[in-house]
This record gives structure tokens, sequence and C-alpha cells, in this order.
């Protein structure tokens, strides 16, 4: 259940703020922010976290700006 509490967070995070950047700078920026936050506050797994969204399965999210998804 914390995965799932911490993923649907995280996922509103890059809903109303990521989505919303227009410099691809920001987006990166936000995106290792999220990273770091939840290493450091939530002591949790990035990469664990959001492993739907692994899109080659190699065990890592990437930050994607192509078409403005995590």
């Amino acid at each position: 259940m914390r995965y799932n509490l911490n993923a649907w967070c995280s996922l509103q995070v890059f809903r109303v703020y990521y989505d919303r950047l227009t410099e691809d700078s920001d987006r990166t920026w936000l995106f290792n922010f999220l990273r770091e936050v939840t290493k450091n506050q939530l002591k949790e797994d990035f990469d664990q976290m959001l492993y739907f969204l692994d899109s080659n399965s190699d065990g890592k999210v990437l930050c994607s700006h192509r078409d403005n998804s995590v």
C-alpha cells in the first residue's frame, strides 16, 4: 500500500507541476528534485516506486521531454 500511495502522490506532482513547465531544464530539475526527495525524505527508491514508468525495463525511470511525460 505504501508504494501505491507514494506513486499516486508523485504522479500528482508530475501532473500538476511537470506538465506545466515549458523549459526542458526546468522539467529535468523537477524530476531530479523529486528523485532526491523520494530518497532522502521518504526513504523510498524512486525507480522502484514508479517502476511502471520504466519504458525500457532497465530498472531506471527516465525523464522524457519529447511528449511532456515522465
